[in-house]
């Protein structure tokens, strides 16, 4: 067993791959009750572009003669089942990885519920002013509902096509997560096309809405919980993460 007494993590990915190992890691440094710090090594965006919030950011060579145990060819989950945090140590865990980091000793509706109150914590609290700022160029109608298609449809009265979302800047992985934070004020999110997604999925997963679907392919290498429901006529047959919270079972796990 290892022991370590804090957890430094290394995320990967786009800014929405990036954020969501963050958020998970928080809520296992809460559970532990241990410290977080976090390398961000994104070409363009530092993380106080999106947030001003007392996380620790530090640089590779912060691990500069200290004790530590990283392993990049070892999943987090898998290295996990060996760690044991305690204060007594002085090693760091370092984790780089581009998903969700899940420690299978948290419950799992601990875990999710966890997870939704720190991101919405972070939008509502923590949202740096040039993304207010560009959010704002966007108004998001009553009872928003956005729909993600492969194709160009026909508007209907009730939604709003994810491809008329424009914050007037060059679309890049920035503007999808400009995107993903606008959708977090969203009643329910509708996939029209044949493959669900990903942002849609990032969306219901983070900010716990319903996300109705053709098919559920897409999205397997997330974690997330996939209800078939009698609820909705065809083609959405499909609820994606989350089902209500009484609905999930204590044996459910990611």
């Amino acid at each position: 067993m290892i022991h370590c007494n804090s957890l430094v993590i290394i995320p990967n990915g786009s800014i929405a791959d990036m954020m969501n190992v963050i958020v998970s890691a928080r809520v296992l440094c809460e559970y532990h009750k241990i410290h977080l710090l976090v390398i961000w090594e994104h070409d363009d965006y530092t993380y106080q572009d999106f947030f001003y919030d007392p996380l620790r950011i530090v640089h590779k060579n912060f691990l500069s003669g200290k004790n530590y145990v990283y392993n990049p060819e070892i999943d987090p989950s898998t290295l996990l089942k060996h760690v044991q945090f305690t204060q007594d140590s002085e090693t760091y865990l370092v984790l780089e990885t581009r998903q969700e980091i899940v420690d299978t000793s948290i419950p799992f509706r601990q875990y999710i519920t966890q997870r939704h109150i720190i991101y919405t914590t972070l939008i509502h609290e923590h949202v740096s002013g040039v993304v207010v700022g560009q959010m704002g160029l966007y108004d998001i109608p009553d009872h928003f509902v956005p729909e993600f298609c492969d194709e160009i449809q026909q508007k209907d009265s009730n939604t709003t096509k994810m491809q008329d979302v424009s914050f007037g800047i060059e679309n890049n992985e920035y503007t999808d997560y400009l995107k993903l934070l606008v959708c977090s004020k969203a009643k329910v999110l509708v996939c029209s096309g044949q493959v669900t997604d990903r942002l849609a999925v990032y969306v219901s997963n983070i900010f716990m809405i319903p996300l109705l679907c053709l098919e559920t392919e897409s999205f397997r290498d997330i974690p997330t919980v996939t209800a078939k429901s009698s609820s909705y006529p065809k083609p959405y047959e499909y609820i994606c993460n989350p089902i209500p919270l009484h609905m999930i079972t204590d044996n459910v796990t990611l």
